[in-house]
Formats: C-alpha cells, structure tokens, sequence
C-alpha cells in the first residue's frame, strides 16, 4: 500500500489540452486561392417596361485580388465603378455577372506614422452620413480610445480592437442597416453593424475611412457569405480593416472586395418607363474557391510561461515574442489555440516595428488539481501565416501560485509608457498690421494633441475664449484690440504657456523730410542730398519742385539725387513724399527749402526777372 502511495505521489498526469475555440466569423486558412463568383438580380413588373440599371457591386481589382475573368449578363457597359444594364420592353429581367479572381493573404507595406496627422486628401471619406453618423458619444469614444496614441497604426488598431471586443455577434440584425450611434449603444450587429461603426469612430478623428462590401468565407456555416469590412487611408495607400473577422491590416485569401464607398448603399438602382408596379428580388452572391497554395510561414514566435511551474488555480502570463524580418511594420494576429484556460481574450494582434521583436501576453488561467499529482498542458500560439510555437506548463497543488491581480499587475508592468502630448498650434491672421488701428484677430486652433483637450481656455490679452478641441480638430476664434506692440502671445491658460504669434506689427510710415543740402546749387549739374525718415519700411514717391523719384522700401535713410538748380530759379525747392504702407493706406509729408543759384546764364536771369516780377 505504501508503494502505491509513493507510486501516486510521483505520477505525472498528461491533461488533455483545451483547444479554444475562434471567433464566430474566422477565415480560411489559404495563403493564395482562386476565387469563382456569381451575382444574379432579378425583376420582375406589372407590364412591359424600357427599364435601365446600374449595379454598384462589380468584380475590383487592387493589391491583393486579381480579376482573371469576368462576363456580365446579359452584356453591360462599365462606367467608373458600375455596370449598366438596358433593355427594351419587358416585364421580366434576369442580370448579373460571374467573374473569377486571384486572391491572396497579403501584405502591406505598412509605414510606421506620427499619430495625430492630418491628411488633406479623401475629404468626403472623413464626414458624417446617413448611417455613418459623427455624434458627440461616438467622439468622445473615439478620442478616448487613442488617447496616448502617438502612432497612426496604433490608434487605427485600438478602434478596431474597440468594435471587435466589445460588439455581441447577432445574426438577426444580418440585412438591417443600422447607423453608428444606434450600433454604440446596442453593442450587437453583423458585419455592417460593426464596419459602421469602426468607420464613424475613425471618421470622427478626421481618418479617411470608407466602407467595403463583398463576400468572405465564415467558419460558422462553412460557405461564402455577403461581407462588409472597411479601409482606413494612411496618407499615402488604403489599408483592409475587417472589425468582424479581426483582421487588421490584413486580409485573409477569401475577402472579395465588390464595392468602396462612403456609405451603405444599396447595390443596384433601376429607372424605367411607364411607372408600374415592380417586384425586385434581393441580390444573390455565390462563390466557391480552390486553394492554389498554402500561407508562406513569415515570422518566427517564442513562448516564455511566467514561471515554469505553479501552482493550480493560478493565472499565468504567457509572453508571446514575434520577430519581424521585414522592411515594414508586421501586423502579427495571435490566436492562443491550446492551453490549459485563459483568462480574456484568446486572440490579439501586435504591430511588430521593422526588423525589430515585440512581445505581447496572454493570460492563463490554470484550473484545480487533485492533491499529490503534477500536471502538464501544452500551450501553442499561432499567426494567421500559419507560424506556431508549442511550451508546455507543469502545476501542482504545492507550487507557488499566483493570483489574477498579481498576473495583471506583471502585464501591466510590460506595457509601453504612454505619452500623452498636449500640443496646440495657431495660425492667426490680422486685419491690420500697424500700431494704433482698430484690429480683429483671426486665428485657426488645431491640435496637435493626442488627448482630448475639453475646457481649454485660449486668452489674447484680456479677451478669453473656453473651446473644446477633440484630437484631429480644429476650430475658428476671433479677438477684437488695437495693436501697440510689434509682437504679441497668445495664452494656453490652463497649461500656464504662451506662444508667440507668427505676427509682427508695424509702426505707421508716417514719413518725414529732414533736410536738403547743398543749399547752394550750380545751374547746370548738381547733386542733392536728402535726408527721409519713415517708422516702418514703405514705397514711396518724393517730388522735388517738378522731378519726380520712386523709392522702393523707404526707410530713414539719405539719397542722392540728381537734381539741377535750373528746376529752382525762384530759389525755392519744395519736397513733398508721397508713401503708402502694406494696406494701401497713404501718408504725405511737405517741406520747402530756400536754395541759392549759381553760374545762372543770362537768359536765365532774363526768365528769373519775370518770375519775379509776376510773383510781385
């Protein structure tokens, strides 16, 4: 009986390991396939019509899906991103297509970027519609969201991940458009619901973001299926963004895109004469693949337990390294496919820098032991390229345990550093630029944030404005003063900062003639020296007696000009400048200046004589 007892006491016992289940939408597994499918629509009316229409979901090409074929019946014409389709007097019409493409779990070249940016193309992409609406809950969740965020792929994954994680799955709603601020509240949906809203939390940060529909393969009935997914535009190419499958970044070999758009719209439109009566059945999209070959292993992973062995009911982190061999940021999907238990998710995605390594944990949760007895479980991850890693973990009832707050407490500690950026720019703009006039201040408030900046309070000398400005906003302010300075700040008040206008005010020209010399002038030849002064920099003109001088950017300053006593025999020269400042405004200033002639000739003094004696 003893030895049975010793026998028991070092028994190990193998459990089978638990095999966690995927989401209820997972894609197949193929690396490239060739795609077959057929759209068929049909109408049907009350009496012979001449009937046209315009089918919005057609067969696309891009990176990641090539048409090899395509045959529109009866025959249309292709115009931008529709077929067209006419006919003759009927009651009855049957249409579509069938096509075959080329698909492939592909890669993007995806660029690590500066999270917020602004990005000026694709405006219509960024705005509210009918079932993308922007309302201030779905802001204020999408600011929340990437709050800290300071990397563009990083803010576009916490939004997906938002919808992905915090969605139920309600096949009822499959059909029903609903818009984004319903789906918010709701928190159920199908592929629409979810897109929707991933679309409007990206909008609502200025992301161009449209909507996709298509078709995809779904483990949950085995078969091809209606889809809709999204893309976000990085500022340079669009990038696949399916909420629904959890595919960010990426798309597995079975997404066939049909249309990109701004909304949800229906896929075909009809115009017909006479009015009558129609009957238009829904859209009936088939497909069926063949794998053409298997996904190229791409990454190496690790697994590291958090301690080798523990003890039972314990919660163990289980660190996940990806090394990432290429060029570009690796969007790495990890699913925990066999362990013991988890707690939380059993799938997550890291974006993996190039050439570098990046770890993520998942969390397991280990269940109770028979005392005297050790336990071992495997645990394996694998990517969406098919990459695996296999450790097992050992536990008994004497081992050290550790408890869930513990095991949160050392993932929490692994986690980047958040850093949150308060920035705010101006770009300000005066309806004068000199000293002493009335002036309304205009300027344009951007952040630069990447937090939410509620309540801030922006001050341009005693005149204070308090704002709201959401990450990627921007908003209009207007000041009233009258400048007196050359430069001024304007206030951040509730981060006690001041930032320097890109502004400088100038003094009015308000010239002035200082003086003139010589003041003995030859008849024939001379040169003048004439000393001009202004406060601010000015084109002028300066007349002497009937000559005439154009002086760009005047400032104080003295020129020399040619200038002849024969111009001022009744010995007096009168100056008179002329100058008008940035906003055409003019300014004048005169002065006269008793000159004496010499080496008069005696017709001269002939003229000078009648000058003279008219004047008296």
């Amino acid at each position: 009986m003893k030895n049975q007892k010793y026998f028991l006491l070092l028994a190990i016992i193998f459990l089978l390991t638990l095999s966690l289940p995927l989401i209820n939408a997972s894609p197949m597994d193929y690396g490239r396939a060739k795609v077959s499918v057929s759209l068929v629509s049909q109408l049907d009316s009350d009496a012979n019509i001449l009937l046209k229409a315009n089918l919005s979901l057609i067969p696309l090409g891009d990176e990641r899906q090539t048409i090899l074929s395509t045959i529109p019946f009866p025959s249309a014409t292709q115009y931008d991103a529709s077929y067209y389709y006419t006919w003759g007097s009927t009651n009855h019409v049957v249409f579509g297509w069938d096509a075959v493409f080329e698909t492939s779990l592909h890669l993007y070249n995806l660029e690590e970027k500066k999270f917020p940016m602004q990005i000026s193309q694709y405006e219509e992409f960024k705005e509210a519609t009918t079932y993308i609406d922007i309302t201030d809950d779905i802001r204020r969740k999408a600011n929340e969201l990437v709050s800290g965020k300071t990397d563009f792929n990083s803010a576009v994954l916490a939004l997906a991940e938002f919808v992905n994680t915090n969605l139920t799955y309600d096949i009822s709603l499959f059909g029903q458009n609903t818009k984004a601020s319903v789906v918010l509240v709701d928190k159920r949906g199908v592929c629409s619901q979810y897109s929707t809203l991933f679309i409007a939390l990206a909008r609502a940060l200025k992301i161009p973001t449209r909507y996709v529909t298509g078709v995809a393969y779904s483990n949950t009935n085995n078969n091809f299926g209606n889809h809709a997914w999204a893309e976000v535009y990085n500022g340079e190419i669009w990038l696949p963004i399916d909420p629904t499958y959890g595919e960010y970044f990426y798309l597995d070999s079975s997404h066939i895109a049909l249309s990109k758009l701004n909304d949800i719209e229906n896929g075909v439109s009809f115009s017909y004469t006479p009015q009558t009566s129609i009957d238009i059945k829904e859209i009936n999209i088939t497909a069926s693949s063949q794998e053409l070959e298997k996904p190229e292993q791409k990454i190496s992973i690790t697994l590291e337990p958090y301690l080798d062995s523990f003890a039972a009911n314990s919660y163990i982190p289980l660190k996940v390294s990806v090394e990432n061999p290429y060029d570009f940021v690796l969007p790495a999907a990890l699913t925990l496919t066999k362990a013991p238990g988890v707690y939380g998710n059993s799938e997550k995605t890291i974006l993996v820098p190039p050439k570098s390594t990046k770890s993520a944990y998942f969390i397991l949760e280990i269940p109770d032991a028979e005392p005297s007895y050790l336990y071992s479980s495997n645990v394996e991850v694998k990517t969406q390229f098919g990459d695996s890693a296999l450790t097992a973990v050992i536990f008994a009832t004497n081992y050290e345990s550790v408890s869930l707050e513990k095991a949160l407490s050392i993932v929490a500690s692994e986690e980047e550093a958040v850093n949150y950026i308060d920035d705010v720019s101006f770009l300000c703009t005066s309806s004068t630029k000199y000293y002493g006039k009335d002036s309304l201040l205009r300027c344009n408030v951007t952040s630069n944030a990447n937090i939410p900046l509620y309540n801030l309070n922006i001050c341009f000398e005693n005149e204070c404005h308090k704002i709201d400005l959401p990450i990627n906003s921007e908003t209009n302010l207007s000041f009233n003063f009258t400048p007196e300075r050359k430069q001024y700040n304007i206030e951040l008040r509730n981060f006690n900062k001041e930032i320097p206008l890109d502004l400088i005010f100038l003094e009015k020209p308000e010239p002035k003639i200082i003086s003139l010399v010589p003041d003995l002038l030859d008849y024939k030849t001379n040169n003048v020296s004439i000393s001009l002064k202004t406060n601010s920099s000015a084109d002028c003109i300066l007349y002497l007696n009937n000559q005439k001088y154009e002086i760009a950017n005047l400032t104080s300053q003295i020129y020399e000009l040619e200038f002849s006593g024969k111009d001022a025999l009744n010995g007096k020269v009168d100056a008179k400048l002329s100058c008008k400042d940035l906003e055409n405004q003019a300014y004048t200033d005169e002065k006269i200046f008793d000159v004496t002639i010499s080496n008069i000739p005696f017709f001269a003094r002939i003229k000078l004589f009648f000058i003279n004696l008219f004047r008296r």
